[in-house]
């Protein structure tokens, strides 16, 4: 009879549970068709979507922020600067390049010591180094095709501000032996500067190497799922999930907003510092936001002016960027330095930047080239006659 009813308690049990696991498997076999419908729905739609526009999946799945080869050194300086003698391949959503960085750790050919033709010298950041874009068709190197009698250097290098371009030029200019300095800028660069200025020198997007291309590409599941024990299945699911349109497609809008968002805040953050210790807390942002970009660009064109000076060079400031910059006009007036503004032919200018990185394809580095030839066709005779070469 014991043994008996042992069975029965046990017959009991395993059907109560054979119960319950029916019961949850009906609880989830619901939820996870409908996943599966709703998946399959925006998979169909997306790439209809995709289809009718001409877009091409691969720009969404080799999405990655981290995009740059170990091309860059630490610089007692500059803060870092490009690897003499570096080459690394990239691998991004829009571009696939390989980047060459000579001996003087500029992405540029070979600058010979002896100087036998007039210089032009372009300090900027990765706008001038022109990410992607083939040497050749750089906005520097189509004004280099168009005066053929004068040599232009590209001294373009990611990730600098202004104070990092015033130091490259105090410590490794005076070798280019420049004798036109082109300062090309847009406002995220006075902005970096400021950065220094406040000393937050860890708030900048130092450029990042991607250990192996095509790996570990920032996707969703990435984020969702992180730590070492996940890291199996992680890959296990991105490699799934990449051949999905729409997860591909969702995975590029939804880093995108949260690396928006993280910037933000990270201004927001930097000009509530700049405000406090200004103890200008009652200014209105635009205004306060203006005056101190002029108080820090102020020091170091006025530096830069002043030593391009002392070693004989003529400088002027470019607008690469798409916005106007007013307030700059106002300040290089004061200071006597010549200002050129392109912003006017970028903002009505279609099609000029990469479809998803931010920076200018070939076709926007044609038309700073084209817009900087014209204007430096009134400062190159000049030049050649100025020089001693």
């Amino acid at each position: 009879m014991v043994r008996y009813g042992l069975f029965l308690q046990t017959a009991v049990i395993r059907t109560t549970h054979s119960m319950i696991f029916i019961r949850v498997l009906r609880c989830l076999v619901k939820p996870t068709l409908w996943l599966v419908y709703v998946f399959t729905i925006n998979e169909l739609i997306t790439r209809f979507l995709l289809f009718i526009a001409g877009e091409n999946i691969e720009v969404y799945r080799n999405f990655s922020f981290t995009r740059f080869p170990k091309i860059y050194m630490h610089d007692p300086y500059t803060q870092f600067r490009m690897k003499p003698g570096s080459k690394g391949a990239v691998l991004t959503s829009d571009f696939k390049i390989t980047y060459e960085i000579n001996s003087q750790g500029l992405r540029e050919k070979e600058i010979s010591r002896e100087k036998t033709r007039p210089r032009i010298l372009f300090l900027g950041d990765s706008f001038t180094f022109a990410e992607g874009v083939p040497v050749g068709e750089r906005f520097t190197d189509i004004v280099g095709k168009a005066f053929p009698d004068i040599e232009t250097i590209n001294a373009g290098v990611p990730g600098y501000g202004i104070q990092n371009m015033y130091r490259w030029y105090e410590h490794y200019g005076d070798e280019i032996k420049g004798d036109l300095v082109l300062c090309c800028i847009s406002e995220c660069d006075i902005d970096r500067a400021i950065y220094a200025f406040l000393g937050e020198q860890g708030k900048h997007i130092i450029p990042r190497e991607e250990s192996v291309e095509g790996r570990d590409r920032t996707h969703l599941v990435a984020y969702l799922v992180s730590g070492s024990a996940y890291t199996d299945v992680r890959n296990y699911l991105d490699r799934r999930l990449k051949s999905s349109y729409f997860y591909s497609y969702l995975s590029v809008k939804y880093k995108v907003a949260v690396m928006s968002w993280r910037l933000e805040k990270r201004d927001q953050e930097m000009w509530n510092t700049a405000k406090t210790r200004a103890k200008q807390r009652d200014i209105g942002d635009k205004e306060f936001k203006e005056r101190y970009r002029e108080k820090v660009a102020g020091q170091i064109f006025r530096s830069l002016r002043d030593l391009t000076a002392q070693r004989g060079a003529r400088f002027m400031i470019v607008n690469i960027d798409v916005m106007p910059m007013g307030w700059l006009d106002h300040l290089l007036r004061k200071l006597d330095v010549p200002y050129i503004d392109l912003s006017p032919i970028l903002a009505n200018a279609k099609g000029f930047r990469y479809k998803i990185d931010p920076h200018y394809n070939s076709y926007g580095n044609k038309l700073i080239g084209e817009a900087l030839t014209e204007v430096l066709s009134k400062t190159v005779p000049a030049l050649m006659e100025e020089s001693h070469v």
